[in-house]
């Protein structure tokens, strides 16, 4: 079980933010999983299409964005993933932030918990004050 929940986490988070993310979204998500994102101005969680809503503007603030996996960390039904990110600012505006076409960089930590082999439930936890300094930096 492990190994199939690991297997899962790693390509939540490759296709996170992707185009792919949307076409996959029932082979990942549980129908009622729910997403805490920590960000100013979220809800402490959300359903699936409040996510859908939250990824659709990051990616179109950040049109080319995507991660890498730095470590994966799989106990029972939770697998914990430590990512780094990034995309370029062509976009919409990013956390209120104009758009200005340089990069941004951002890392952070998923805690995923699995039920019936799909995620029913994330924790996101990522360095977003570093994120506005990067963009609020070049202003």
């Amino acid at each position: 079980m492990a190994t199939a929940n690991t297997a899962l986490a790693r390509r939540f988070v490759l296709e996170h933010n992707q185009e792919a993310f949307m076409r996959s979204l029932d082979e990942l998500l549980a129908p009622d999983c729910i997403v805490h994102e920590y960000l100013p101005g979220l809800p402490g969680a959300m359903n699936r299409d409040g996510y859908n809503q939250f990824l659709a503007a990051f990616r179109s603030a950040l049109p080319d964005i995507g991660n890498s996996i730095e470590d994966v960390i799989a106990e029972g039904d939770r697998v914990v993933v430590r990512w780094s990110g990034g995309g370029t600012h062509t976009g919409g505006a990013l956390m209120g932030i104009p758009a200005d076409g340089w990069p941004v960089v951002a890392h952070g930590v998923y805690i995923l918990r699995f039920a019936g082999g799909k995620i029913a439930e994330v924790w996101n936890h990522w360095d977003n004050l570093n994120v506005v300094q990067q963009l609020d930096g070049r202003a």
